[in-house]
């Protein structure tokens, strides 16, 4: 990474890399490096990946979908993302996403921070469990 005053450039291949399960992830801007103001990652998901309904209670996501197909449910309605595709979802919205051909997606944290808890699962660490710390997990989303 090449650093100009506060300006910063992300070099392609680049960033903090982290992998579990059908997922690679690639920190391209940390929070600290944007005063918080958000975290930006590249994620992978392989065929078969599946990340089940949940909501962000304090920040907002924005996915744009770079290649392949990324269902996202959101609040009980389906779309296919494809290539192009940008999908934001707001704090306290239920929303879920899955591929089955896999794919790859720039995603947009706002405030930022979620990097910091992508740091300490892909470490081991004793990172509170994902449903503590980033989102509710909801087992009926049905239910607001």
């Amino acid at each position: 990474m090449h650093t100009t005053g506060e300006a910063k450039v992300v070099e392609a291949g680049t960033g903090w890399s982290h992998t579990w399960g059908l997922d690679t992830t690639v920190v391209k801007l940390r929070a600290d490096e944007t005063a918080g103001w958000f975290t930006l990652v590249e994620d992978t998901p392989q065929p078969g990946w599946s990340l089940a309904a949940h909501r962000h209670e304090f920040h907002a996501e924005l996915f744009y979908v770079l290649e392949g197909s990324i269902r996202f449910v959101i609040s009980g309605d389906t779309v296919d993302a494809t290539p192009n595709t940008t999908v934001y979802i707001p704090p306290s919205i239920v929303h879920e996403a899955s591929t089955e051909s896999g794919g790859r997606m720039l995603m947009f944290y706002a405030p930022g921070g979620f990097d910091r808890l992508l740091a300490l699962w892909a470490a081991g660490d004793d990172a509170p469990p994902i449903e503590q710390i980033a989102f509710d997990i909801v087992q009926d989303a049905s239910v607001p």
